[in-house]
């Protein structure tokens, strides 16, 4: 399965961040008081770092959608707008930089997904048009008509699509085949909030307004079901022998807690709650740890959590904030994540890194990005990150390797 991979929101803060305390509680604990702006405690890198080596730029004089990486990074899906007259543009890049092949469309891409093979691309473009796409040759296959956020299940061969702001409000997610045939549309009671599904593609978790957390089969089937201390703001789903679900959630309207949840026939169990006192809004899984990252006025925040017990690995912090927030992507086979942080010199750099359970960078792709990155793809197999950066109208793709050698001049 590839999971969507979207863009920041530049020039803002996002009112949400993340914290912890140093040990599990029970769901009833109370956080401690938020603090004043957080402390300068950077990410250290690693003893022996990989080396973030930039291979090729692609200017593209427009506006940076999206970009989404194939499992290997040898199919790269960029979708641009305001690009010489033209509404909007999806491409498809090879691991080279060459442009395979391009086409127009009638409105911007609102969200997209490449599976991990490259062979499927799906787009969502604002006027509510839902489009696969062979990229082996640029020849779409189906159209329907929905808005959201779709995902690639290859090994399940399901399109999903996730419900967002702009879908019909109790619709959770809408199923298809990849021929394009309706297998279910999902509702639920009350209003859906964040989704997310494993990488073994064994289900789809639903968090609700009235404080409820949902399981779903693909084919939109009800699996588990457990409710929430508070209101949810990120949720990652964890698939395996023994699922899991870990969902960050606002206790009032200052004080949030991170909760990890598994099923015992029909209910989904609390295993564990940690109650935050730093603000985060984006939760993800990497082996045995549980990430946290978030941005605010109070500054930038990370921190790991075992993924067992909810005790505290690490937290990280810059007293100021990012000009936008980041994408954070988890790795499958190493416990770490993707994050680009801005730590305020020299001016104008971001850093890309991946931070592992100690809270260490393995590796840290410094970019000259002075009016904040718009996207970017991860590939683990690779590895390698594309990222998406420029000025406002004039987006640049650029492929960075990570790599033990040296980088060649």
């Amino acid at each position: 399965m590839a999971k969507t991979q979207g863009t920041w929101a530049l020039g803002t803060v996002l009112p949400v961040a993340l914290a912890l305390s140093g040990c599990a509680s029970t769901p009833g604990a109370a956080a401690a008081t938020l603090p004043n702006p957080l402390p300068n405690e950077p990410v250290a890198r690693a003893p022996s770092p990989l080396n973030a080596c930039p291979t090729w730029k692609l200017p593209l004089h427009a506006h940076l959608s999206h970009i989404s990486v194939s499992d290997d990074a040898g199919r790269i899906l960029v979708s641009t707008s305001a690009e010489k007259g033209r509404e909007a543009r999806l491409r498809l890049l090879s691991r080279s930089g060459k442009v395979l092949w391009m086409r127009d469309l009638k409105q911007p891409v609102k969200s997209q997904a490449l599976s991990g093979d490259g062979r499927l691309a799906v787009v969502n473009t604002y006027d509510g048009k839902l489009t696969a796409i062979d990229t082996r040759a640029g020849k779409p296959l189906w159209e329907r008509e929905h808005l959201g956020r779709p995902m690639i299940f290859t090994k399940q061969g399901r399109v999903i699509l996730l419900n967002d702001d702009d879908s019909e409000p109790k619709t959770a997610f809408v199923s298809y085949d990849l021929r394009g045939k309706l297998v279910a549309t999902v509702t639920a009671e009350h209003e859906s909030l964040d989704m997310d599904a494993p990488a073994d593609e064994s289900y789809v978790a639903v968090s609700t307004t009235d404080r409820m957390l949902l399981t779903y089969s693909p084919d939109g089937k009800p699996l588990w079901r457990g409710k929430l201390d508070g209101d949810p703001i990120s949720v990652e789903a964890a698939g395996g022998a023994a699922p899991r679900v870990y969902v960050l959630a606002t206790r009032d309207k200052t004080l949030q807690s991170l909760s990890a949840f598994e099923h015992k026939g029909m209910e989904l169990s609390r295993l564990w709650t940690v109650a935050l006192d730093r603000k985060y809004e984006a939760v993800r899984a990497s082996g045995d740890a549980v990430f946290l990252y978030g941005n605010s006025h109070l500054g930038q925040a990370l921190a790991a959590f075992s993924a067992m017990t909810g005790a505290e690995l690490w937290r990280r912090s810059y007293a100021d904030p990012a000009s936008y927030s980041s994408l954070v992507f988890p790795a499958l086979e190493t416990p770490y994540m993707t994050v680009a942080l801005d730590e305020g010199k020299p001016a104008g750099t971001l850093h890309v890194m991946g931070v592992d359970r100690t809270g260490a960078a393995r590796w840290d792709a410094p970019l000259a990005a002075s009016s904040g990155l718009y996207s970017y793809g991860f590939a683990e197999k690779a590895p390698a990150l594309v990222v998406g950066a420029g000025e406002p109208g004039d987006g640049l793709v650029q492929f960075i390797r990570l790599t033990a050698k040296a980088c060649k001049p």
